[in-house]
């Protein structure tokens, strides 16, 4: 089990200091209506998301004549950068949504951006199957496809990637989603628990410094996480669109130079609808972020946000693209 230290130095918890909610996070904004509050910009890009609008069955013809070009690269180093790429598409729509879509589609009181999300959230969808038949197509042992499709378990680059989103949005501590008079009570009991295992030791002349062997690491754990402060909607949004835009970036640009060679059709079609799909999620995103949050993060923050993500992926695809490759 992991070890958590105590909160801080006095043992004991802060007050409670309410998160510093954007206005679009407010309660009495949400309407029943599209029409009331109209946000052009919003309702703009999403006409172009829904124009854009596509299924798997209509890359059936193009795919039809990928195993050809799956037969040409065995056993070659494309065959195992390709299976690469594909592993962490595979995995990464789904991680979109799960780890960012569900906290911004629970923060968020637009019902404008509420159907961007829904919207987005399908054609995620509509990725994770495709690359799960690009993969059924290219792999045809069942355990080696087994190990691909659960390549978070395998590949430690594209682990980093997710472990980078969850450090940055904190998806997994739901504590901090919680509403003020919930997190005072457990703060309030979290805090009565330790003040007795305090007097108890006082009681039996042990010293305050030992106090971390006489509380459960279940115990720590709630003080860890109620220790935690609510992420800003700002920097959600930020790690969203470095998610989909620096994180499948140079994937998409060495598919793309397997069309150029006349290679993978199906392939190549899928990752030019997948690649305008997410380049307009990145535009969405920035609009968001530059003309509709109240509250910006610091400029250093950002820049070091930025630096993370794109170290991981020059890791990611140094380790995916073979110097004999080309």
């Amino acid at each position: 089990m992991k070890k958590y230290g105590l909160p801080n130095i006095l043992t004991m918890l802060n007050p409670y200091r309410p998160p510093l909610l954007e206005p679009i996070e407010d309660p009495d904004e949400l309407k029943p209506s599209l029409s009331l509050n109209f946000d052009e910009d919003m309702h703009e890009l999403y006409k172009k998301a829904e124009a854009s609008f596509w299924v798997f069955d209509e890359l059936a013809n193009e795919l039809a004549k990928d195993p050809t070009h799956w037969e040409t690269i065995r056993g070659t180093p494309m065959e195992r950068f390709l299976k690469t790429v594909l592993a962490f598409f595979s995995v990464s729509d789904f991680y979109v949504n799960s780890v960012i879509q569900t906290q911004i589609k629970t923060r968020i009181m637009s019902m404008h951006w509420h159907r961007w999300e829904d919207f987005k959230v399908m054609i995620e969808n509509t990725h994770n199957e495709t690359y799960g038949k690009l993969v059924e197509e290219g792999i045809k042992d069942p355990e080696e496809r087994k190990q691909m499709l659960e390549a978070v378990k395998y590949s430690p680059t594209i682990l980093r990637k997710i472990d980078w989103m969850k450090k940055w949005i904190g998806a997994n501590n739901q504590l901090v989603h919680l509403d003020e008079s919930k997190q005072i009570a457990i703060r309030e009991l979290y805090n009565s628990y330790v003040q007795n295992a305090l007097s108890s030791m006082k009681a039996l002349n042990i010293s305050e410094s030992r106090l971390s062997e006489f509380i459960p690491e279940n115990i720590q754990a709630l003080g860890h996480e109620l220790n935690e402060e609510k992420k800003s909607l700002a920097l959600i949004v930020l790690i969203n669109i470095f998610t989909e835009g620096i994180f499948f970036s140079s994937s998409f640009a060495c598919i793309f130079w397997f069309k150029e060679q006349g290679m993978f059709p199906g392939l190549s079609l899928a990752n030019e609808w997948i690649s305008r799909d997410e380049g307009l999620h990145c535009a969405f995103g920035i609009m968001v972020f530059r003309y509709k949050l109240k509250y910006q993060l610091p400029q250093k923050l950002v820049h070091q946000i930025i630096k993370e993500a794109v170290d991981i992926e020059t890791d990611f695809i140094c380790e995916a693209l073979p110097n004999d490759m080309v």
